[in-house]
């Protein structure tokens, strides 16, 4: 396991945990002013927060699918300036090695999730493990 892969991890779980809360605060909310508030107003507000709670439960397990799958995945380098981002499989890269200071170490998955697309240079050498292989 790699340190920005819990990175990730760890950014999915607060995200999700940071979510949670924000729908605890509404209930909490909804359920504080329950005295005036009229019966057909506490289930549209209640309704509210358990769609709220399931639209979370499903963001976060696609999340958390998503960040899984890039557990192996190898790192990749993309400068973090100019219109031209790309990725590269190879810190050594021209492109990349006269600006280490402007460089932002990803995974593989991470930057094809963001739409980066690969250097025409050195992408390739960022390639997956073939999962016999992991």
């Amino acid at each position: 396991m790699s340190e920005r892969w819990n990175y990730l991890l760890k950014v999915a779980i607060n995200s999700h945990d940071d979510n949670l809360r924000r729908v605890v605060r509404r209930a909490d909310n909804v359920h504080g002013n329950f005295a005036q508030r009229s019966i057909e107003d506490l289930k549209i507000n209640f309704g509210a927060i358990k769609n709220s709670v399931e639209a979370e439960r499903k963001r976060f397990k696609e999340e958390i699918r998503r960040v899984a799958s890039w557990e192996n995945d190898p790192p990749v380098w993309v400068r973090n300036y100019g219109a031209n981002r790309r990725y590269h499989g190879s810190p050594s890269c021209g492109w990349v090695s006269d600006s280490q200071w402007r460089v932002e170490e990803m995974l593989l998955g991470e930057a094809e999730a963001a739409g980066i697309p690969p250097c025409i240079s050195c992408g390739h050498r960022a390639a997956r493990a073939h999962p016999a292989a992991a």
